[in-house]
């Protein structure tokens, strides 16, 4: 389950030492902490807080393993205070639960996925008044990660899991029914992130991480392909997706795990790894969420550090600087399976390996349409254009009949449209963008990157190390 999380500057941080569940919470991005909050005994916690919500309690799930298993709940009351422990699940005896996964959605209720000796399993407890619950039977597996949607016009729930080295999907609808059990691909170790209308997955297949969605379109799952994010020669495992386009891992070297992450650039795809811990020692259990404004995306990395526990807990950010730098919907065009986003192409073209070089194309015109979009951000939509063969083809971009801009595109040249999007466009949730010609129609990729509003304060801005309560305390961990 997920131990970082953020709304606006504040960051919260779960993790376990020595069979205790602690919370630390800082409220500048990660600048200072707050002295270590002990809430309960047992392990492998998991933490959430109702996203884009300032002031919401973030809520921590977690296991006590026992003759009978129970997963507790404590939610954050204020200051250094927590609810006691609530029990939500209790196994039968002899019975062994796996760690939790957990999200808190927009009605106030905690989502909770786990897994038995055989099966996974789902409930629901509204979070000021947490009871014991009778779970919903999910499918066969284990190592559930469980997101909530927070769109209309698509189920809230979605979890993914493993099952015999592959990936399951199933999502649950508001009415309480459940969708198909969804064989998604090869793979162990899943993390979901909730992107938009989007429910992502990575997981770790044969020492190398991929990617995979499902979009839902007017209500419609839709799945897009299959996407390998890193191809480094050591084994790569637990990765973790903050957005759409950032991913981290541990890069398993002989005698010396090191934190690896990559981001998907536009034209050239997820960059290679970047080594974040780059130590002597064995760097493990990593975490990330990010934030992205007009100018600069920034991303706020956790991981623990030593060989042998204790261990330290290093936060670390990165910022990628720019207004075209972490894309919310990338619109993979050029592939037999078409992109969600698509409505309509006659077919594809590959004239490389950049992602722009593989374009879609059509005698009329293409249409791509977006959902789930929040009128709380500001987006910006940027089309590359790409084609071979034509000297001079006529292009234009339509965004819900407002025309977006023109270009006559030369043969093998990248030309990119990028421009902000009036608020008027997106303030009912969704755009419709088409690439119109006279004849021939192509697109190389679509990004829609969405930025946050400024609030006040802020934090680090410079890739920098530090160990939580450097200036205090010092946590020493042993994290499971």
């Amino acid at each position: 389950g997920r131990k970082m999380v953020r709304v606006e500057n504040e960051i919260w941080v779960t993790y376990e030492s020595g069979g205790v569940i602690y919370v630390v919470h800082s409220t500048d991005l990660g600048q200072t902490w707050s002295k270590k909050m002990e809430i309960g005994e047992g392990y492998y916690p998991a933490l959430s807080i109702r996203a884009n919500v300032p002031n919401a309690p973030p809520g921590v799930v977690w296991l006590a393993p026992g003759e009978q298993d129970t997963i507790y709940f404590s939610r954050y009351v204020g200051g250094d205070k927590w609810g006691d422990p609530v029990s939500i699940v209790i196994s039968s005896s002899g019975v062994d639960f796996g760690p939790p996964s957990f999200a808190i959605g927009n009605d106030n209720y905690g989502h909770l996925s786990y897994n038995d000796n055989r099966n996974v399993y789902y409930t629901q407890f509204y979070i000021y008044n947490p009871e014991l619950t009778p779970p919903e039977l999910v499918g066969s597996g284990k190592n559930p990660s469980i997101g909530y949607m927070y769109t209309i016009f698509t189920p809230p729930v979605h979890i993914y899991w493993e099952n015999n080295g592959r990936i399951y999907y199933r999502a649950r609808y508001s009415s309480g029914s459940w969708g198909n059990v969804v064989d998604v691909m090869l793979g162990v170790h899943p993390s979901i992130e909730i992107v938009g209308n989007a429910a992502h997955i990575v997981c770790e297949s044969f020492g190398d991480i991929y990617r995979r969605y499902v979009y839902y379109q007017g209500g419609i799952p839709v799945w897009s392909r299959i996407e390998r994010i890193c191809t480094t020669l050591n084994p790569s495992q637990y990765p973790e997706l903050t957005g759409s386009s950032v991913c981290v891992w541990v890069e398993s070297q002989p005698g010396n795990n090191e934190i690896y992450f990559s981001y998907s650039d536009p034209e050239q795809g997820w960059v290679p790894g970047i080594n974040i811990s780059n130590t002597d020692a064995g760097s493990n259990y990593p975490h990330l969420v990010h934030r992205q404004v007009s100018g600069s995306a920034t991303v706020y990395f956790i991981w623990t550090e030593a060989d042998n526990p204790p261990f330290d807990i290093m936060f670390h950010t990165y910022t990628i600087g720019g207004d075209e730098n972490l894309g919310f919907y990338v619109v993979g065009a050029g592939d037999a399976v078409r992109s969600p986003f698509n409505v309509e192409r006659a077919g594809y073209e590959q004239y490389g390996e950049e992602p722009y070089k593989r374009v879609d194309y059509s005698d009329a015109g293409l249409v791509y349409q977006f959902e789930g979009l929040d009128a709380r951000r500001d987006y910006r939509a940027s089309v590359y254009l790409y084609q071979v063969g034509e000297d001079n083809l006529p292009l234009s971009v339509v965004v819900d009949g407002m025309v977006f801009g023109g270009v006559v595109l030369p043969s093998d040249t990248l030309i990119v449209l990028s421009h902000p999007l009036p608020f008027s466009l997106y303030e009912d949730g969704e755009i419709d963008l088409r690439v119109m010609g006279n004849n021939r129609v192509v697109i190389g990729e679509i990004v829609l990157y969405e930025y946050e509003r400024e609030v006040e304060g802020g934090g680090p801005q410079s890739e920098d190390d530090v160990i939580f309560g450097s200036s205090g305390i010092m946590l020493d961990v042993f994290p499971r």
